[in-house]
Formats: C-alpha cells, structure tokens, sequence
C-alpha cells in the first residue's frame, strides 16, 4: 500500500511538472512581433503641362518613411527655367522654351538608413499662344504746309516682323507711309482733311486695318514770301511788290537794315518799292513786315541796279553769247525757263566784272547741263566785282576731280542764291 501510494504522488506531481511547463510554453507563444514600417512611396499621379513664358508650380507629394523628405532629380532634366525645391518638393520657375521634358524624380526619407522611392515624369510645354494682331494708333495729328511731319504708326500682337500698307484712300500730297516701319513722313504741300485706311501684315500673314485721317492746315505765322527782287536799270522806271502771308491784316513795311538803292523807295501800306534808281550797284537791305497784332517777320533782301542790262533771250540766245557782248559793269539778265546746249553750260566769264543773274530767282531760271559738262568756270582771275547770282544748276557731270557744277580754278567771283543739285566730278 506504502508504494502504491508512492507513485500516485510521483505522477501527481509528474503531471503538475507537465501542466506547469506546458502554461510556460503557451505565454511565451503569445508575445507578437512589430510589424514593418510601410514604404516610401511618391503619391503624385502626374505633373500639370507648362507654357512659355507663363510662371509654373506644382508640388510633388509623397507618403510613408519618417519625415522629413529630401527631393532630387535622380535622371533627365526639368524644362529649361524650371528648378526643383528639395526640401518642399516644388518643381517651379517659369518655362523658357517649348517641348517635351522627362526626368525621374527621387525621394528620400529620414530613416536610418533611409528609405528612397523615383518616380518618372513628363512636363510638356507649348509655346505661348500670341495675342492677336492689332493696330494700336488710335488717331493722327494735325499737320503745316511746308512743315516737316513725322509721326510712326504702331502695332502689337501677332508675329513681328509687320509691313504696312496703305489699303484705302490718300495720304497729303508730300506724304508717304514707310512699309517697314509704318512711319508717315514728309512736308505736307497743299491743305485739306485726308482720310485713308492703313493696313498691317505680320510674318504669317494676319492683317488687320483700321481708318485714319490727316488734317492739314496752313502755317498762320507771319512771313514774308518774297524771295527775290528783280533787276532795276540806271534811268528806268521800277516797281516791285514785296509780299507777306499770315498773321493779321493790315501789314506795316519797313526798311530796318542796308538801304535801297537812290531813287527808290518803299511804300509802308501796300509794300511796293518803286521809283527810278539813279545809281548803279547790288543794293543790299533787311525789309521787316509788322502785322495788326505786332507781330514781325523779316528777311535780307538785294536790288542789283545796273547801267545796261543785257537780256538772254531777248538780245542773246544764249548766256555765253551775252557775256561775250558784256563789258564791265553790265549786268546780264536771263528770263525765266530751261538753258541747256552749246553756250547755256561751261560758261566763262572770260575775267569780267559784270553780273550775270536770274530775272526771277532760282526756282524760275535752270541751267541743265544734260549730264555732260558744268554749268560755269572761273578761271581768269575773276573777282568779287564778277557776280552769278539766282540759278539752279542741275545734272553737270565732268570726268575730273573738280566741281561738275562750278569750277574756280584762281578765281574768287561772288556765288550766291543759286541751288545747286545733281551734280558731279567723277574723277579721272
């Protein structure tokens, strides 16, 4: 009985030992590891297209790792003007040129080690879509007789480089519109209200219009018209009319420098000289007109008066044959028009004191050389006393290094109030 009661207590307390490291092994069992943290991952989809010229940002965005994040452009390249913020992700900037761009964006977290995740990208940027084209002169200003006029349409929009045309109606007389830079220049020559319509071209093909008008008014200022005064003779009767435009009537006339030659005078209401000269010379003098409201304009004006005057065409068919008749002295008158030919050109004055002048001025009297030879040559030791006075000299052409409209070769004769123009010395 004493052994049997042994062994129920040994398997009691072998099946205690059992349950007691049995519920051991279990507790132990149930401790549960920690899990892995979740990767890194870019979140963004895809980035918005750019255009030129137009400010960019967008942020790319990510999730998962341990804050904070680090960005980079890991391969290829954002478009040109665009950067990459690596501390917020912001790709910004503004887009400088058109095209497809495609890069590989990378992340980084701030786990030791880090974690890292890329991504590709595309931005695609388009050019900017011009404005339209369009003229932007609203309106014209007023314009002057005789007056210089400068003024330049502007346009905008489109594609530059732009061309004008005028693609209705006139422009003043005088005026002309530059197609390259729309410009509108030239010296009005008559009055009036012009209206027209100015057109512009870009470099593909957009036109646009739009109307215009000029007004064109005469200049109001006082002045004196008169340019020149005709030759008076030693003995004959003389008169002349000074003339003057603008200001407000009546006009007062004075002489206020030099002096009229003997025997003339001038009338201060109507601005006729007159008279019969009684001595023979240039007579040089300032003529000044005063209008109702004081106001003033004056020029410098002469009265050659000489002792025979010799008149081309009337005793001499040409200005060399009457020189050839002059003697010192004279004066040698030629009417108004056109000389050209054999003795109107290489005219010599052969060393005389004489004065050879226009009837009218130099807008009335022209020496045309027709491109072969010069209007006149000094070369005889003429002086002051050998005066060419009131013509235009106009297509002399000579093959030497000397003028081609006036050669002096040691000579120093009196040259005024002639035009001179289209001339030329080619050279041998």
């Amino acid at each position: 009985m004493r052994q049997v009661a042994k062994r129920v207590a040994f398997c009691s307390l072998l099946i205690l030992a059992c349950v007691l490291v049995g519920c051991g092994s279990r507790e132990k069992d149930s401790v549960v590891p920690p899990m892995p943290p979740a990767s890194l991952q870019i979140t963004l989809a895809s980035l918005p297209d750019g255009t030129v010229g137009v400010d960019y940002s967008y942020t790319l965005s990510a999730s998962n790792g341990i804050l904070p994040y680090s960005w980079n452009i890991a391969d290829g390249s954002l478009p040109d003007g665009l950067n990459l913020s690596s501390v917020t992700g912001e790709i910004s900037g503004t887009p400088i040129s058109e095209g497809t761009f495609t890069f590989t964006v990378q992340v980084a977290d701030s786990a030791v080690p880090c974690q890292t995740a890329d991504k590709s990208f595309s931005i695609a940027v388009v050019a900017n879509p011009a404005p339209p084209l369009e003229i932007l002169t609203n309106s014209l200003p007023t314009a002057e007789i005789g007056t210089p006029y400068n003024v330049t349409l502007m346009a905008a929009g489109g594609a530059p480089p732009y061309s004008w045309s005028l693609a209705s109606g006139l422009l003043p007389a005088g005026l002309s519109l530059n197609s390259s830079t729309g410009e509108i220049g030239g010296i009005p020559e008559t009055e009036g209200t012009y209206t027209f319509t100015a057109g512009v071209t870009d470099a593909v093909s957009n036109y646009e219009s739009k109307g215009f008008s000029i007004t064109v008014n005469k200049d109001d200022s006082l002045a004196i018209e008169t340019q020149s005064l005709p030759v008076a003779a030693l003995g004959t009767p003389y008169s002349a009319m000074l003339q003057a435009t603008g200001g407000v009537t009546p006009y007062t006339w004075s002489i206020t420098g030099g002096g009229l030659p003997d025997g003339l005078v001038l009338d201060s209401i109507t601005g006729e000289i007159s008279g019969t000269p009684t001595a023979d010379g240039t007579f040089i003098f300032t003529v000044e007109v005063t209008d109702a409201l004081s106001d003033t304009d004056a020029r410098d004006l002469s009265i050659d008066v000489s002792s025979v005057a010799i008149h081309v065409p009337g005793d001499y068919a040409t200005i060399q044959a009457a020189i050839d008749a002059a003697v010192e002295g004279d004066t040698v008158l030629v009417d108004d028009g056109v000389y050209t030919g054999e003795g109107n050109k290489e005219i010599d004055f052969r060393g005389k004191a004489i004065t050879v002048r226009s009837k009218n001025g130099p807008e009335n009297c022209v020496i045309d050389c027709e491109n072969s030879g010069r209007g006149f040559w000094f070369h005889s030791s003429e002086t002051r006393d050998s005066v060419l006075r009131g013509f235009t000299i106009q297509n002399g052409r000579v093959e030497d290094d000397n003028g081609g409209a006036i050669y002096c070769d040691g000579a120093s004769p009196t040259i005024v109030g002639n035009i001179i123009t289209d001339n030329s010395a080619t050279g041998c």
